[in-house]
């Protein structure tokens, strides 16, 4: 079907009363770096299936959207919309185009909407004038009346709805206006309505993943979330005969990313304070402008710049020396600012950074090493914002077996260490099978 025929209804006009945050209504909440609603909507563009996007928008935030939301204002209609879900959405089919035939209302507040569930609806709707996605449920659900539960249905026959909805036009026209001469005034949904109509309304399946950020706990979820996410916009990556800085080349999983990248037939320039032609020392920000310089001259661009080194040394905050905290700072987080600030990488270059996953939470005897990990994460995932030219991504391998980790915990089972060799190959897969820039992605 035509993208012409198809408009999306992104709902984010909500106050957000039990989000208990009284100047940010959860929509707008930051999600790592984004407004929770953006990531719907960025969705919705990429799909390519609608002529009209509208966001029926709570009214202190409209002129902030319209800022922010500049680049799309040829697709994209920022509105004030109602003071329940059901005003929002009548409002909005007062902007639809003649021209359009089906409808998509989404919550702004589920960020994980997904391209599969697009197609899905609108596959939907060329047979059935209703559709909405549903998973079933888990639990037992029970009937309660005055505090008493009175009916345990029986849960097979039980779902639970999410957004999308789908619906031809002209049936959510003659349901909302049902409801007005019926005097329903705050339906918590539109299959709600349409169902008043006898539709029929087809089921298509929904993601456990696509949640509702409902509570502050729900956004510590979506974080989780995001990191275990596959990109929805996947970019295959060719490495051959592309020019890739490598920095912590001469050992652990480094090592082993030298190996992969000369495999795939790219140009792999290692860099370490040890390397030949061009050595570099990352806690001299002198060494790495003068290498970055020696670079330019010989390679003129990069294609790409993988960061593997690190530094960790064990120990409590009360006993940690300012001299090894200080180096792991300079190594792990400090040392970034001036490589991106130097190395010549080319407009769409790789930048890829080799992290860890105790970045997420500080962990006893390495809270110096943890901070820094954190720290480099969120420089980069606000160098993506800066520099959308770029192709930056961020892996977090578990606990891998390498000589930094078996000198830092010589009382651990290497058994129960990743092989580096392994984690390496895994990296580079999922550079080469798909690559969505600002993620941070775990790794085996």
């Amino acid at each position: 079907m035509l993208a012409t025929m198809h408009a999306a209804i992104l709902l984010i006009g909500g106050k957000s009363e039990r989000f208990l945050d009284p100047f940010v209504p959860k929509q707008f909440q930051k999600l790592s770096g984004k407004r929770v609603f953006e990531y719907a909507l960025h969705t919705l563009l990429q799909s390519g299936a609608f002529s009209q996007i509208l966001l029926p928008c709570h009214l202190d935030w409209i002129e902030v959207l319209r800022h922010e939301l500049i680049e799309f204002q040829d697709k994209v209609v920022v509105f004030e919309g109602g003071n329940t879900r059901q005003q929002s959405v009548q409002k909005s089919l007062e902007h639809l185009d003649d021209s359009i035939k089906n409808v998509l209302i989404h919550d702004g507040a589920r960020p994980f909407l997904s391209l599969k569930m697009i197609d899905a609806i609108l596959e939907a709707l060329t047979t059935h004038p209703a559709a909405g996605t549903y998973i079933p449920s888990m639990d037992t659900i029970g009937v309660c009346q005055e505090n008493f539960i009175t009916e345990i249905p029986d849960r097979k026959k039980m779902v639970r709805g999410q957004t999308p909805q789908g619906f031809h036009k002209s049936l959510l026209l003659q349901a909302h206006t049902l409801a007005q001469e019926r005097g329903v005034q705050n339906a918590t949904c539109d299959v709600q309505l349409a169902l008043q109509l006898k539709a029929n309304v087809k089921k298509v399946d929904g993601e456990e993943t696509n949640i509702k950020i409902t509570t502050p706990i729900d956004l510590t979820i979506a974080e989780h979330l995001l990191r275990q996410k596959t990109p929805s916009n996947p970019i295959k990556t060719e490495l051959f005969g592309k020019k890739i800085a490598l920095i912590g080349a001469s050992g652990g999983i480094g090592q082993h990313l030298h190996h992969e990248l000369t495999q795939e037939g790219a140009e792999v320039i290692p860099l370490s304070r040890t390397s030949s032609p061009f050595a570099i020392d990352l806690t001299n920000p002198d060494s790495i402008q003068k290498t970055s310089l020696e670079i330019k001259k010989q390679f003129n661009e990069l294609d790409g710049c993988v960061f593997s080194a690190g530094c960790l040394h064990r120990g409590s905050i009360e006993s940690i020396s300012q001299k090894k905290a200080l180096e792991m700072v300079q190594v792990n987080f400090l040392s970034l600012i001036p490589l991106l600030q130097n190395l010549p990488l080319k407009k769409g270059a790789l930048f890829i950074l080799i992290g860890s996953s105790s970045y997420f939470r500080g962990r006893k005897e390495i809270g110096v090493y943890s901070a820094t990990k954190a720290a480099s994460i969120n420089l980069l995932q606000s160098l993506q914002e800066e520099r959308p030219d770029l192709k930056i991504q961020i892996y977090c391998p578990k606990r891998t077996l390498t000589p930094m980790r078996i000198k830092s915990f010589p009382e651990e089972d290497p058994a129960s260490l990743q092989p580096p060799s392994k984690v390496a190959k895994s990296i580079l897969n999922q550079v080469k099978g798909y690559f969505c820039t600002g993620e941070v992605l775990s790794v085996l």
